[in-house]
């Protein structure tokens, strides 16, 4: 079954082949607007959308078209990953929240590229009408062949997610920009003083190593540690360092074919992912352009932003190839 005008099922797709099974023609929303704000730590999004629901004939009810509003606003913390998103429609509202790795507004909501979340919970307080709840559900879980796994219902409006990402690129540029004239007004107060502080250390960077090697569309683990000097002033319950306050800032650069070093992208990370066992997985294979490795030499940069800015670390280089090039023939053994 096929749609003639940009519907949602669930979450929006335009003119996509859809799962009848819970896809039908008496349910439809088209986008009206999108709006976004980005900082470091948070990006927030509001949603409007215009909705209809054909209600069929039955008994002396005749047949008639219902109008709906959709409003929605979503956030997500680079901090600890969560995802939120509150949708309002036919006076009922429905809360759904998510663990990604990556902003999922911001990656596809179709295969490939699509950001894997995990730990979905929904959750509705004053629940709107039956078939709005239905299509919200199996929207948010993503019940098609398309697409695998649970995302917010707004992420799968067809908006122009390329200009949201230069939107926020250009929002976190200015933001180190402001961090960076902060920092060297802190350096130069330090060198007045003659005392050492944030400003003099940087974290570490544990992975990607010097001269490691990936194969370009697969994941690149960056791995931070807070500087040798730095000190938690915040303890849980178990007396533990808490670190949910502690934000990353990460600057890529790849190689062109003049041999000069080019921007490619700055990434907030949390120090959840950051500072886990595995490192934050959200580049490499992450959302383009500035989640996509490709094959050449890379570099990479991190500081600590929050709660107090440290320095820029030394850059760290790694190389990326191609998959063709990774594939080697095994050795014979001796003696064959």
């Amino acid at each position: 079954m096929r749609w003639k005008i940009v519907s949602i099922v669930g979450l929006a797709l335009a003119a996509a082949t859809v799962d009848a099974a819970y896809a039908d023609d008496s349910r439809q929303c088209w986008l009206e607007s999108i709006q976004a704000t980005f900082a470091a730590e948070t990006s927030t999004y509001r949603v409007e959308a215009g909705c209809m629901y054909y209600h069929p004939l039955e008994g002396p009810v005749p047949a008639q078209r219902l109008p709906a509003h959709w409003s929605s606003q979503g956030s997500y913390d680079s901090r600890t990953g969560l995802a939120r998103e509150d949708v309002m429609i036919e006076s009922g509202t429905v809360t759904t929240t998510l663990f990604c790795p990556s902003d999922p507004w911001l990656g596809s909501s179709l295969q490939p590229g699509m950001v894997r979340c995990t730990k979905p919970t929904f959750e509705t307080r004053k629940a709107p009408v039956k078939w709005w709840l239905t299509y919200l559900h199996e929207g948010f879980y993503s019940r098609t062949n398309e697409k695998i796994g649970p995302l917010p219902n707004s992420t799968g409006f067809p908006y122009d997610r390329a200009a949201l990402i230069a939107q926020r690129d250009a929002a976190l540029k200015a933001e180190a920009a402001a961090a960076a004239a902060a920092l060297q007004q802190q350096n130069q107060r330090l060198k007045q003083a003659k005392q050492p502080g944030p400003a003099l250390i940087a974290p570490i960077i544990l992975s990607p190593m010097t001269n490691a090697l990936f194969i370009s569309g697969t994941n690149v683990p960056i791995k931070l540690a807070p500087p040798r000097e730095w000190v938690d002033t915040q303890v849980g319950l178990d007396g533990k360092p808490m670190n949910n306050n502690r934000l990353y800032m990460v600057r890529l650069e790849r190689k062109d074919a003049a041999g000069n070093w080019v921007p490619h992208t700055t990434l907030p990370v949390g120090a959840v992912q950051a500072e886990s066992p595995t490192g934050f997985t959200g580049f490499g294979s992450g959302a383009p352009p500035g989640g996509v490795s490709t094959p050449g030499a890379w570099r990479l940069s991190a500081q600590m932003s929050s709660p107090t800015a440290t320095r820029w670390s030394d850059w760290v280089e790694f190389a990326v190839t191609s998959p063709n090039k990774a594939i080697q023939k095994t050795p014979k053994m001796f003696g064959q």
